[in-house]
């Protein structure tokens, strides 16, 4: 690599002198002979820096139109060496659409400042990302640029190379985590298929059951509908060779997507035949999307997943020793949460309030045999009737800011007695993981003296209830 920071502090007279003698001399030095099969020599351009900053003899313009002037000469962009409003992740794709290979120097610019050290922030995931999207691994030379000589040098080791390792991991577990997710929400959403596959599983006696519980709320026309717009946009987005082969096949085969939907929707277990699922073509396509969801994209997913955690360590070593005096949190993935509030109710238009606890009188208002979610238990209707059970509380509402994921949460109270289930959030506070307004934001918990209710005199299960300990 040939970088010279020569320059001027202010305007000189002289722009075009300094850069003849500057060709000539790398002219001379690239005549020296050398084997090319195992030496790259690449031209590092600058743009200012202290004491040059008013006029770079090397710039970029110079340096990038040295190397496409010279055979076998690379043109280095080093991170640390533009103005703080330029990234190289964005010059990366137009030096690769007309050079062979590129040189890189990895570092993290401070205003006038280059060559501290490296971190795991968006421009390093950025360059990372950004080669592999060109499909340029073998393309780009990638070199760590930093001197910190104010840190520990190992620590300053451990925190740069680790996240240009990240960086690079996480960029090559992009591709495989799009198509991965991808596929489970297009083509495995489809509900014949899966059915096809459960119905399979289960024993020839249990298929009948299996069947009228789907078939009743099963429709085929929205069905095939969804098949045909899922698998359209999978086809559009991703990349052919993240997709089963078996697709392929069958696009050719068929000759289009609404073929294939005519296949899979015109008959056998889509017209109620139980008979010979193995060979229908729902079960079919939900097998070879699962197969190379298994067996293809989720082991690469985790091994890069893996690799990625195991840098974790290392990184997180380097970061403490790199700032002592920073107050670091743990990641909270998968760990407790608790979240603080309220029972209260609240008023989201003017003239309307919601109480704070709904009772059993409200489900018995919206009991309704005729519609399978508001049909109410004859035994309820029943414990209903004696009169004795009007007030029982069945949920409340209360200001604990919760987010997807917390269904089933404990709720419980200052003593740490559990007093409910949370599931819910009002229809007015759903944008609270964006926006929390304290006005108006609740969480829907099911109250667990319900709970105990249903288990004792609604399902006959009191015994389980002497194996609990309850507050006064």
């Amino acid at each position: 690599n040939i970088w010279t920071g020569d320059g001027f502090k202010d305007i000189p007279a002289d722009r075009i002198g300094p850069r003849q003698r500057y060709k000539e001399s790398l002219d001379a030095i690239l005549e020296e002979p050398y084997d090319r099969t195992k030496v790259y020599p690449c031209i590092e351009s600058k743009v200012f820096g202290i004491g040059v900053e008013a006029y770079t003899v090397g710039s970029g313009e110079f340096c990038l139109k040295y190397a496409s002037s010279k055979e076998g000469v690379i043109s280095l962009m080093d991170s640390g060496h533009y103005h703080p409003t330029e990234v190289i992740s964005d010059k990366i794709s137009a030096l690769l659409t007309f050079d062979e290979k590129i040189a890189l120097h990895i570092s993290r610019p401070i205003r006038w400042d280059s060559d501290h050290v490296v971190l795991f922030d968006d421009e390093t995931r950025e360059i990372a990302k950004e080669i592999v999207r060109c499909d340029a691994l073998d393309r780009v030379f990638i070199a760590l640029d930093y001197f910190d000589a104010s840190i520990n040098r190992i620590s300053a080791w451990t925190t740069g190379f680790r996240s240009a390792q990240k960086a690079l991991l996480y960029a090559l577990l992009e591709p495989w985590n799009y198509a991965r997710e991808y596929l489970s929400e297009t083509a495995l959403t489809v509900e014949l298929p899966k059915f096809a596959t459960a119905c399979l599983a289960a024993p020839e006696s249990e298929r009948p059951v299996l069947a009228e519980e789907f078939y009743r709320d099963w429709w085929l026309p929205i069905d095939k509908e969804c098949f045909i717009a899922v698998m359209q946009a999978y086809l559009d987005n991703v990349p052919e060779e993240f997709r089963p082969a078996y697709y392929a096949a069958e696009l050719g085969r068929l000759g289009s997507i609404e073929a294939w939907a005519e296949e899979i929707f015109g008959g056998g277990l889509a017209s109620g035949k139980l008979s010979g699922i193995g060979d229908d073509p729902a079960y079919r396509f939900r097998k070879e999307s699962v197969d190379y969801y298994n067996g293809v994209l989720l082991p690469e997913y985790l091994k890069l997943s893996g690799e990625i955690n195991a840098l974790y360590k290392d990184y997180m070593q380097g970061q403490i020793e790199f700032e002592p005096d920073k107050d670091f949190y743990p990641d909270a993935n998968l760990t407790l949460r608790v979240a603080y509030g309220n029972v209260a109710g609240y008023a989201p238009t003017d003239g309307v309030y919601y109480k704070p606890v709904s009772t059993l009188t409200g489900i018995m208002e919206k009991d309704d045999p005729g519609i399978f979610d508001y049909n109410v238990p004859q035994k309820l209707r029943e414990l209903y009737a004696t009169g004795l059970y009007d007030d029982m509380p069945v949920c409340f509402i209360a200001t604990n800011h919760t987010s997807g994921g917390n269904s089933g949460s404990p709720v419980i109270d200052k003593d740490g007695n559990l007093i409910g289930l949370n599931f819910d959030r009002v229809w007015e506070g759903t944008m609270s993981d964006i926006a929390f307004d304290p006005a108006f934001c609740r969480n829907i918990c099911l109250d667990i003296r319900y709970l105990l209710f249903v288990v004792d005199k609604v399902c006959g299960a009191g015994a389980l209830l002497d194996e609990l300990e309850f507050a006064e």
